[in-house]
């Protein structure tokens, strides 16, 4: 099992030199949780997670997750959020977000920053920020980022990673 000091230095020697385009598969690495709901979606997505990752629009910044269609019921349900279409990747895009490369929030490196903040999505999702940096030749390290009070706090680590060159 990997360790945070382990998915730290990764992330701290990442780079952003290749801008992803497309569908990238995702992975959930590790999660942090705080309070009571996230110790239940920890416990939830030992069984059941049906993100299965990230499109990016790489020419207009931008870009959104890819569901599993097992989630459409439930978010339908829940909140009338962005949810679009099927798409060939088994699932369909929600929560869009817009990209930039910028300082990471808690260091001096460089990152790919992803932000939530957008109408479209719930206010629970607003508060969302990602950060990416590519590991390898096909590989992104994630850290993903809840905006609580002005502050970010990091909830979880997660991969993307293609099959194809890119």
């Amino acid at each position: 099992m990997i360790t945070i000091d382990e998915l730290e230095n990764q992330f701290k020697a990442g780079t952003v030199e290749k801008i992803p385009e497309g569908f990238l598969r995702g992975e959930l690495v590790m999660l942090l949780p705080v309070y009571t709901v996230e110790k239940i979606g920890d416990f939830v997505s030992k069984f059941w997670l049906p993100w299965r990752g990230k499109y990016f629009v790489r020419e207009e910044s931008r870009g959104d997750n890819i569901l599993a269609h097992s989630a459409k019921l439930i978010l339908s349900l829940r909140q009338s959020g962005y949810l679009v279409g099927n798409t060939e990747f088994g699932g369909f895009h929600a929560f869009p977000f817009t990209f930039s490369i910028t300082k990471a929030l808690q260091s001096e490196n460089k990152v790919i920053q992803l932000s939530y903040d957008l109408k479209e999505n719930p206010a629970s999702v607003q508060k969302v920020v990602d950060e990416i940096v590519l590991v390898d030749e096909n590989t992104y390290r994630g850290k993903a980022f809840i905006i609580e009070d002005a502050s970010p706090r990091l909830v979880g680590y997660f991969k993307l990673f293609s099959t194809n060159n890119f």
